[in-house]
């Protein structure tokens, strides 16, 4: 895979925010076979048709404000995942590869932090989940799953061998995944597996290739309801996934070129044009808020399409204009529905201490 990183921003200008983020992209070729997609709702998109800025205060009912307390010795260094549920706050520092546990008002209670290449040690963290009191790790490069309590004890590990931009449990027994860019001998679109890390059945069979810009964003949320969602950049759609089953949600019919307009290519670098690529998302109850770039531009397009009427808007830029914080943060991806979660370092380098928001959208 070739690998794409673009240096640190502060958080005022925050709306480049994906284009910081790790991107991967994959490195072979396959023939074209490209399926149409009968979606609830398609939605057209032009990025030509734009307006200046986009206000968070207008899509948000309220603002939280967390500040984030650490021991002297310790420091967060990029976040880059969050999972908050009603007494805890576990918050991924992918630069130093560990997962801090805060309480609900900003106190550090464990530290996560194993890495290393033992049985019980993990080499890198895609990403992690909470069930059951447990702390999943889905680490890739090891291409394994490894399993802790919250303060960090070791309870079991899963061997699965294969690669996937995410995972999700689907029930205790079951592990729904998702490989958004095709790797050759793996599965490649949505599949499960179980907690022995053997494949059981492909879901969405993605066998073309694209040249896929794969952000750290994660691909799975979840729906007011608990169902699960899934958006794939091979189709530009919103699914939600039920029973075994995929029924599309919203389908992004973007007039301009997308990875998708280059069926057969799989590195981004074989593309001799710029395109357009999803850096994150939200998906709430009213409203979708989609961020996207423009392959090696430093700049940022904001889609919000509301559900309720119908309605699509282009922004330029996204800005605070609310009492309640006075910038807006590095957004994360997080489990909350229908809410941003931003993370905001404090201005001095040397300080322990951040700042998580969590944007409630209207509804």
């Amino acid at each position: 895979m070739c690998i794409i990183t673009q240096p640190s921003m502060k958080t005022k200008a925050f709306y480049y925010t994906g284009l910081l983020l790790l991107i991967i992209c994959g490195c072979t070729s396959t023939s074209y076979k490209q399926q149409s997609i009968s979606a609830e709702q398609t939605v057209q998109v032009d990025f030509n048709q734009t307006s200046n800025t986009l206000y968070i205060s207008d899509i948000t009912s309220s603002v939280q404000n967390i500040s984030l307390k650490l021991p002297k010795e310790q420091f967060i260094g990029e976040a880059g995942q969050a999972f908050i549920d009603n007494s805890n706050i576990f918050i991924l520092d992918r630069k130093q590869k560990k997962i801090f546990c805060f309480n609900d008002k900003g106190t550090l209670l464990y530290l996560l932090d194993k890495r290393g290449e033992g049985p019980e040690e993990y080499i890198d963290i895609n990403h992690f989940w909470i069930r059951q009191d447990y702390i999943y790790i889905a680490d890739n490069k090891s291409l394994k799953i490894n399993i802790y309590t919250f303060d960090g004890q070791y309870v079991q590990t899963i061997k699965h061998g294969k690669i996937s931009s995410d995972i999700v449990m689907d029930t205790d027994s079951t592990l729904l995944c998702f490989t958004s860019y095709y790797v050759h001998n793996n599965p490649n679109g949505l599949w499960k597996m179980n907690t022995e890390g053997k494949l059981t059945s492909n879901i969405l069979n993605n066998e073309t290739k694209y040249p896929i810009l794969s952000m750290p964003w994660r691909n799975f949320y979840l729906h007011g309801d608990h169902s699960i969602g899934l958006f794939s950049p091979q189709e530009n759609c919103f699914y939600t996934y039920r029973n075994d089953s995929l029924y599309a949600d919203i389908l992004l019919d973007i007039k301009q070129k997308t990875a998708r307009s280059f069926p057969g290519i799989a590195t981004c670098v074989d593309v001799q044009e710029g395109y357009f690529f999803p850096i994150w998302f939200i998906y709430g109850k009213r409203y979708l808020l989609s961020v996207w770039g423009y392959y090696d531009k430093p700049e940022a397009f904001y889609l919000l399409y509301s559900q309720t009427d119908n309605n699509l808007k282009i922004f330029k830029e996204l800005s605070v204009n609310t009492n309640s914080t006075s910038s807006i943060g590095i957004p994360i991806s997080s489990n909350l529905y229908n809410c941003l979660v931003t993370w905001t370092p404090d201005k001095n380098e040397n300080s322990n201490e951040s700042t998580l928001c969590i944007y409630h959208l209207k509804e």
